[in-house]
């Protein structure tokens, strides 16, 4: 919890500056976390750091959809979910590229958005969020 609560706090003064930041330099921060935070959480609609982040590398297009779906492999699965949360964002045509291994992983995942907690198995999130693309493309 410490440990979560420092690289918080040390991403939110990173994320101010608007520097320049590769996408495995958002790694530590959302390997800490203690769930996958897609947006505003609770009933204040707080933004955490994660969800900056995530917003930010989602604008920022030097980083490829391509490098986001390299991520997907990644051992942490909470990094690998909030890779796919930001193809999920951009709406990425690569959404419909990701290998049946990393569909099928089994790694349970608190996703989070506004007041609802969503746990499940990092498959089933990606499962779920590609419905809804394909839902929304239709």
């Amino acid at each position: 919890m410490i440990k979560r609560a420092f690289t918080r706090f040390r991403f939110s003064r990173l994320l101010s500056d608007r520097r320049e930041m590769s996408l495995e330099s958002f790694f530590p921060l959302w390997a800490t976390s203690d769930g996958v935070y897609a947006g505003p959480v609770g009933p204040s609609a707080r933004v955490f750091p994660e969800a900056r982040a995530v917003t930010r590398v989602a604008e920022d297009r030097r980083i490829s959809d391509q490098e986001l779906l390299a991520a997907l492999q990644h051992p942490d699965g909470k990094i690998a979910a909030y890779c796919f949360e930001i193809l999920f964002r951009r709406r990425s045509p690569l959404l419909s590229a990701i290998p049946p291994a990393v569909a099928g992983r089994p790694e349970r995942i608190s996703h989070r958005l506004g007041c609802y907690v969503f746990d499940c198995t990092l498959g089933e999130l990606l499962k779920s969020r590609s419905k809804k693309t394909e839902a929304e493309g239709a």
